[in-house]
């Protein structure tokens, strides 16, 4: 569900995208991501070849999330679409942060859901920008 639900989304999602789009207004999707990312095997998803760990799992899933983001930006960008992703903060007291075994948080659940929102609705630093990823307002390629 964390990588199919976000290609589902986009997969039925992506003609209004077009439709809505225009150069001088594009469309616009913000995915959610982590700057804890990584450990993805390509021929091991299920950890059928090596020990489960729910560490593993999460990175695996928000590494798949970015480049699943920056597949679609490519793929929608001669239609006026922008996809970015975004990194929400690390968010401490929630089940998540415990199973990560995080030691320290930058953001209340509250902050980092206002950061979103407001990165989504206004901030100027995501318009005419796509296949990014955006970690405390600054965007990474």
């Amino acid at each position: 569900v964390n990588v199919v639900g976000y290609y589902l989304m986009m997969y039925h999602l992506q003609d209004l995208l077009k439709r809505g789009a225009s150069q001088d207004s594009p469309s616009r999707v913000l995915n959610l991501a982590s700057q804890f990312a990584g450990n993805l095997r390509m021929d091991d998803l299920e950890f059928t070849a090596r020990t489960y760990s729910p560490v593993s799992a999460y990175m695996q899933a928000k590494q798949s999330n970015r480049m699943l983001s920056w597949t679609w930006a490519r793929r929608l960008e001669s239609f006026h679409v922008e996809v970015n992703c975004i990194h929400p903060g690390a968010v401490m007291g929630t089940q998540l942060a415990s199973d990560l075994a995080l030691k320290r948080g930058s953001h209340t659940a509250e902050q980092a859901a206002d950061a979103v929102a407001a990165a989504a609705a206004v901030d100027e630093e995501f318009h005419n920008t796509s296949a990014a990823f955006f970690v405390d307002g600054v965007a990474t390629k």
